[in-house]
């Protein structure tokens, strides 16, 4: 209660700057107030009750006028009294509105083109380091889709730099006067353009070094683009043999995968979606599934999500067994070629798995190398 009246007091002080005096009876506090001379007392956060006091303990306090205070716990008390310090404020529609409408302006010539820019390049990362995304699925949908897409990218990126551009000669003089200083403004300006690249290059670089960490070992996969002859290898680290396997097309449709030099251990039929095992003692079959299905092989208990082929592109998959772990994952491809790719796998569910599901995957990375690829020559 001390402090409160401490408070109460103070601010009396600090408004009226008059004689007062603050006491309570029977749990009620009054405050006296004596006015200063040809000064109007204004006490907006309290009540007058009556002018004169009555009450034979206050007979010293004569001259003296008697206010009630309205005390009120916790921040609505708080909040009450920050409002009424305030000063009042008229409101003006035609200046709200013109606030209004200059808000927007600056939001939709400067903020907003940076705003889209942003996301642009955002979506862009996105499907570049992380290939089995929902983002990198939807920009492959089609060849088609994914050119529009890096196309429209660096126009957004252009108007965004010539706003930042005209902002940085504006609001500093400087800058127009001087080529160097003009120089650096049109390179901190134009950030939308090159930072989406350089930030992709850093990352695939640092995510190609380390996404396989925690597997078994890491699968290179090259396979033969457009402007290139010869087989489709992948190279398989020492946890899974150290051999370099290569893929060749017996006939239409028929797909031989081996290691180089040697005999094909699997056969894949894509005429009628099966494969066929040769390294076992006993030949081991099992149906392929189709590109636009998620990836499996039932036959070794591993599955996928999603879809796994990419339109002009390289296929992205996470195989997993049934307790939910991953067993092959294809990685990003290489920066300046998309018929190199890092496949991580695990070594649980047995080579044959690891080899089979590896030829699958290099098969329709030769597909999709032949066409990303083709766009540079034609």
């Amino acid at each position: 209660m001390a402090h409160c009246w401490g408070q109460c007091a103070a601010l009396i002080r600090c408004r009226t700057a008059s004689s007062l005096l603050l006491t309570s009876l029977d749990d009620e506090f009054l405050l006296y107030v004596q006015p200063p001379i040809n000064r109007p007392v204004s006490l907006p956060h309290f009540r007058k009750v009556m002018s004169q006091p009555t009450h034979n303990y206050y007979d010293n306090c004569c001259a003296l006028e008697q206010y009630d205070i309205e005390l009120e716990n916790g921040w609505h008390r708080r909040w009450k009294v920050f409002c009424q310090l305030l000063p009042s404020m008229k409101t003006d529609g035609a200046r709200v509105y013109k606030i209004f409408c200059d808000t927007a302006l600056i939001f939709s010539v400067f903020v907003l083109p940076n705003i889209v820019a942003a996301g642009m390049a955002y979506i862009y990362i996105v499907a570049c380091v992380d290939p089995i995304s929902a983002i990198s699925a939807a920009l492959h949908y089609s060849r088609g889709s994914w050119l529009a897409y890096i196309i429209t990218l660096p126009f957004f990126g252009i108007v965004a730099g010539f706003v930042n551009l005209v902002l940085l000669a504006v609001l500093i003089k400087p800058v127009s006067k001087s080529a160097i200083l003009m120089f650096l403004a049109a390179i901190i300006g134009f950030a939308p353009v090159w930072t989406p690249y350089v930030i992709e290059a850093a990352l695939r670089q640092h995510i190609w070094n380390v996404e396989c960490n925690g597997y078994d070992g890491t699968i290179l996969l090259d396979a033969v683009n457009y402007a290139q002859s010869g087989l489709s290898k992948a190279q398989f680290p020492a946890a899974f043999g150290g051999l370099e396997w290569q893929l060749a097309e017996s006939a239409d449709g028929i797909w031989d995968f081996s290691p180089v030099d040697g005999q094909s251990k699997v056969t894949y039929n894509l005429r009628n979606e099966t494969y066929i095992v040769h390294d076992t003692t006993v030949p081991e079959a099992g149906n392929l599934t189709l590109q636009k299905e998620s990836l499996e092989f039932p036959g070794f208990g591993l599955h996928s999500d999603g879809k796994w082929f990419r339109s002009c592109f390289a296929p992205a998959v996470n195989l997993r067994d049934s307790t939910g772990n991953s067993i092959v994952k294809t990685g990003v491809t290489a920066y300046t070629d998309c018929s190199v790719m890092e496949v991580c796998a695990m070594n649980s569910m047995g080579t044959d798995a690891v080899v089979v599901a590896i030829g699958r995957i290099l098969i329709a990375l030769q597909e999709g190398a032949q066409c990303c690829t083709r766009s540079r020559w034609e």
